[in-house]
């Protein structure tokens, strides 16, 4: 189910599939694949309005002037990598 919620089902399916054995005990393993590669599972709709939603943060004006800051954190994280 986590793998689900992160838009994952391809590694959720992998998952059932390898431990298909003792899930079966739990649930019907062969629905739960069909459920999880269903390409019709996501609402569209929703993938819009998200995506629209991700455009106006990306264009807004404090977007746009905190990324040196984020810039600045990217590169101080990598010198602490290093160190």
């Amino acid at each position: 189910m986590i793998y689900e919620l992160h838009g994952l089902n391809d590694i959720a399916v992998d998952t059932i599939e390898r431990f298909a054995t003792l899930l079966s005990t739990r649930f019907d393993v062969q629905q739960a694949i069909a459920l999880l590669a269903d390409p019709s599972c996501r609402d569209e709709t929703l993938d819009t309005v998200l995506g629209r939603r991700v455009r106006e943060l990306e264009q807004s004006t404090s977007w746009r002037i905190t990324a040196p800051l984020r810039g600045l954190k990217r590169a101080f994280q990598k010198i602490s990598r290093m160190a």
